[in-house]
């Protein structure tokens, strides 16, 4: 009887191992191909790469365009704020 009910509890408890949840990092079945171009030839995924960091160097560039931009005004209000008498004179 006890062999039994040890039996049924580890049926239990492997079951309980199957129905838990995969986690996304964990492969499910090798990747197969979907979209026709993954078999294309690798100077493809060299042009992709290539625009990858095409398209960063773009972001970093705006982004310190944007931070030069942000400085200058901020140069321009502390100006204003801290300009001689005479520029605070409303003409």
């Amino acid at each position: 009887m006890k062999k039994l009910i040890a039996f049924a509890s580890l049926l239990t408890v492997s079951a309980g191992l199957m129905a838990a949840p995969m986690h996304r990092h964990e492969p499910r079945e090798p990747h197969r191909p979907v979209h026709a171009h993954e078999h294309k030839a690798p100077k493809h995924e060299m042009r992709r790469d290539f625009r990858h960091d095409r398209r960063e160097a773009r972001r970093d560039f705006r982004q310190e365009r944007r931070l030069k931009r942000h400085k200058a005004a901020q140069a321009r209000k502390f100006h204003k704020r801290h300009a001689p008498a005479h520029l605070h004179r409303h003409r």
